[in-house]
């Protein structure tokens, strides 16, 4: 049976249609997979690992300490610690981060400390302006921290609780960012304080005792006896 020109038409049409979607499928395909490959930027991060006061103490002990930092009175030390790494896969260069922090009075003093003494990485204090200082850090390169562990420390001490403003600094691929993992686990520990706290008070008896413990109340539990068989 031979095949009429409306067939052959058809055949064609069917044809092309399929070499298009061949080509648009393969194309989807290919701009998927370069989005997959694709190169993202390394980020430097700063976190603020622990932050704490080095003389809380009890008021009456308190009272009794007479605290000096280079021959002036202090009356509160606190003591915030942060680490630097690259949380990505390539090595990034000259990496120049800008950390603001709150400051009513001048910082009394902020080290670095670098596992690789060669790098010759620099910390610099600015001088406390509008309530606020800038440290300005600067380390040549910094490896992937996934592969070389490689993380560096700053320590800063002042007359007050150090409150991070912001972390800024960025180049050519690569950006930074701030995370507060101190007031991150603080919250954490919160929570699963309260939870199993919560959890001891719903139990019988347990509760009630609580209670009446809270209140002052002498509680006394008696085991009943079974009978005898």
């Amino acid at each position: 049976m031979n095949s009429g020109p409306f067939d052959i038409f058809s055949e064609a049409v069917s044809n092309y249609i399929t070499f298009a979607a061949g080509i648009v499928f393969g194309l989807i395909a290919w701009a998927v997979q370069s989005w997959f490959r694709r190169k993202r930027p390394s980020v430097v991060r700063m976190e603020l690992t622990d932050s704490a006061s080095l003389l809380e103490v009890a008021p009456v002990v308190r009272n009794e300490l007479h605290i000096a930092y280079q021959g002036n009175t202090i009356t509160e030390l606190h003591q915030a610690t942060f680490h630097i790494f690259n949380r990505g896969e390539n090595i990034v260069d000259n990496v120049q981060l800008s950390l603001m922090i709150k400051a009513e009075n001048a910082l009394l003093k902020s080290a670095l400390t670098d596992p690789i003494s060669s790098r010759q990485s620099t910390l610099n204090v600015g001088t406390v302006t509008m309530g606020k200082a800038e440290i300005g850090i600067a380390i040549p390169f910094l490896n992937p921290y996934k592969d070389f562990h490689d993380s560096l420390v700053v320590r800063i001490y002042a007359p007050q609780k150090v409150e991070v403003e912001g972390v800024s600094g960025g180049g050519r691929g690569w950006t930074s960012e701030f995370a507060d993992r101190a007031a991150y686990l603080s919250d954490v520990q919160e929570a699963v304080s309260n939870a199993a706290f919560d959890m001891i008070y719903q139990v019988p008896i347990v509760g009630p005792l609580v209670s009446s413990i809270a209140r002052g109340v002498s509680v006394s539990l008696v085991t009943p006896r079974l009978p005898k068989v």
